[in-house]
């Protein structure tokens, strides 16, 4: 009967560089994603926010002369 401990990926063996290109790949993906999600949500949810309070109460009108 063959040893079926002795097959397969090793402790201390090298990775495969095109499994390590992949992976950078993928989480660079996956941190691209996050951030532009977050500023898409940070501009839409926040945008009014950054405005001061007053500014938000009164309605545009002619100043009185």
């Amino acid at each position: 009967m063959r040893d079926l401990h002795g097959v397969g990926r090793h402790r201390g063996s090298n990775d495969d560089p095109i499994e390590a290109a992949v992976t950078f790949l993928w989480l660079l993906g996956n941190v691209v994603t996050v951030i532009v999600l977050g500023m898409t949500a940070f501009l839409q949810v926040g945008h009014g926010r950054l405005e001061p309070v007053a500014a938000l109460s009164e309605p545009d009108r002619e100043p009185m002369a």
